[in-house]
């Protein structure tokens, strides 16, 4: 049972209920999320468990760029778990999934 994250039940919500209700467009079309579970060796998670991003992703006004993933045991998730995912629900389409290195070049809403 995840520990209940402070950070989607309280601040994601109204941040992203403020882009979508504000009746202006976003001044950005792209979010960035740390995807990869993130957790501690003594405790639960430091970040949203990984139902909590694919929440975000779906309550998101725009698209989604992932990152902090597969780093050992810090970031257990991997790319290919985290696309498994997207495509049960429904969200690859709005989300970038970048390899390590990886440069992403986003043209802004027009």
């Amino acid at each position: 049972m995840a520990v209940p994250s402070f950070l989607w039940e309280q601040a994601v919500p109204a941040y992203v209920l403020s882009l979508r209700w504000s009746g202006k467009p976003p001044v950005h079309s792209v979010d960035v999320v740390a995807a990869g579970s993130p957790s501690l060796d003594a405790g639960g998670p430091i970040l949203m468990p990984q139902e909590e991003v694919l929440t975000f992703i779906e309550k998101a006004p725009g698209r989604v760029v992932t990152n902090h993933l597969e780093a050992r045991k810090h970031c257990p998730t991997t790319r290919r778990e985290l696309l498994q995912e997207l495509e049960k629900a429904g969200l690859l389409s709005k989300t970038l999934i970048p390899a390590d290195g990886e440069a992403l070049v986003l043209e802004p809403n027009r």
